[in-house]
Formats: structure tokens, C-alpha cells, sequence
């Protein structure tokens, strides 16, 4: 775990030069680690191909068949309930407002982006047919847009992500740019040399909230999910 935001960053950040920048004002320098390379001459494992789809064939689910089957029930019910819970200009949690933890008596961001992304990528990889969810896509278009007003908002990592992640899982190329907008801001976002950083301390890689204050792991998670995804 102490070498994840390094490794995020070797693999992940394309910013620049770190040695040619300032430590940020926000960043207290005393709270940041400084790592040691990990060994080398390991063999590093590339990442699968992400797979938008749960396995619905009993057989292929490494689980007592009982289990499986009652998974796969309630994973039914559970997509039917949202069909059938959608906002009526589509998707779902209209009027929702969030706070980051690190920050509540701060602004409330707007959440309808989110959970409509989190909604959509829930019913697409369950192999339900998503015809019934166009409003709700187009409700995701335009949040990389800014209409929910979140760019540079404190939650704009969780946000994006969730967006990001739920037009991937359609597994189409009709919304790649849209999702690739989206990849770009995550990485705008991540904690790195344009804040002073170095690959070998452990802030570096990482996401947090807004690019304010520090990385923290729950963001970071959310980002990795969506460039997975994407």
C-alpha cells in the first residue's frame, strides 16, 4: 500500500518536471513521506482489459450454485428498482448536494452527475438493455460540460469518475470523447509535479478533493476505477 501513489504516478500522471516548481502553499511538507524506490527486477503483471459485464452464466461464477442464484436475484431486483426510480428528466438524484468529509460546514456540490453515472453503470453491467436510460446518458453528456456546475468544485474527482465510469460501461464509441474529457480532468487533477511534488515521495499520483488539500485513498480508488474503465 505505501508505494501506491508512487507507483500512480510512474504509471499514470503525465505532468511535468517537479524539481522546476514550488512546494504548493497548501502542502504542510512535514505530512509527506519520502519513499524508496520499489525493487527492481520484478515482473510487474499487465492490467486486464476491463470487463463491463457481471458473469451471468451460473456455471462460470465460482460460488455454491444457491448463492449464485440468489446473487443474481438480487442483483435483478435491484436494476428494476432503478428503472423503475428515475428522475423524470432521467437518471437519478436530482437536487442531491454532498460535502467532502475533510471540509463539512463547506460548500454543498451538486450530486446528480454521480449517482446517475453510478445508476448507469450498475444497470449496463448487469446486461440489461439501457434503451430506456438515453435521457439519463444525456444527462452524463452534459456534466463534462459543466452544466451540474462542478469543475473546480471540491467533489470534481468523485463526480468525474462516476461519469466516466458509467459511459464506459455502455461499451460503445458513441460517447469516447465525452469519456475522454473526463479522463483528462482526472488527471488534471492528480496531486503531482505541478504541485511541487516528486515521483518519490507519496502524495504524488494521487487524487483528493478538487486537487485541494492532500491525495486521499478513497479518491484515488474512485480515479483508478475510471481510467480502468475508460
Amino acid at each position: 500500500m505505501k508505494y501506491l501513489f508512487l507507483f500512480l504516478a510512474v504509471m499514470l500522471a503525465p505532468h511535468g518536471l517537479a524539481d522546476e516548481m514550488p512546494l504548493d502553499e497548501r502542502i504542510k511538507g512535514d505530512r509527506i513521506t519520502t519513499l524508496k524506490p520499489p525493487p527492481s527486477g520484478g515482473v510487474r503483471q499487465k492490467a486486464a482489459a476491463p470487463c463491463h459485464r457481471i458473469a451471468s452464466d451460473l456455471s462460470l461464477i465460482q460460488l455454491p450454485s444457491d448463492d449464485a442464484a440468489a446473487f443474481k436475484l438480487g442483483m435483478s431486483r435491484g436494476v428494476k428498482w432503478l428503472l423503475e426510480h428515475q428522475d423524470p428528466d432521467g437518471g437519478w438524484g436530482g437536487g442531491a448536494t454532498a460535502k467532502p468529509t475533510t471540509q463539512p460546514d463547506g460548500w454543498a456540490s451538486p450530486a446528480a452527475a454521480a449517482i446517475t453515472g453510478l445508476g448507469l453503470k450498475a444497470v449496463a453491467q448487469s446486461g440489461t438493455s439501457t434503451t430506456s436510460l438515453q435521457p439519463a446518458i444525456a444527462r452524463l453528456e452534459r456534466a463534462t460540460r459543466g452544466d451540474f456546475g462542478f469543475e473546480n468544485d471540491p467533489l470534481s474527482n468523485y463526480i468525474m469518475a462516476a461519469v466516466a465510469s458509467g459511459l464506459a460501461s455502455l461499451d460503445t464509441p458513441e460517447y469516447e470523447e465525452t469519456i475522454q474529457t473526463g479522463i483528462r480532468l482526472l488527471q488534471e487533477n492528480q496531486w503531482d509535479g505541478q504541485e511541487g511534488l516528486t515521483v518519490d515521495q507519496d502524495w504524488y499520483g494521487g487524487a483528493g478533493y478538487g486537487n485541494r488539500g492532500r491525495p486521499d485513498l478513497s479518491n484515488t480508488q474512485m480515479m483508478l476505477d475510471a481510467l480502468h474503465d475508460a
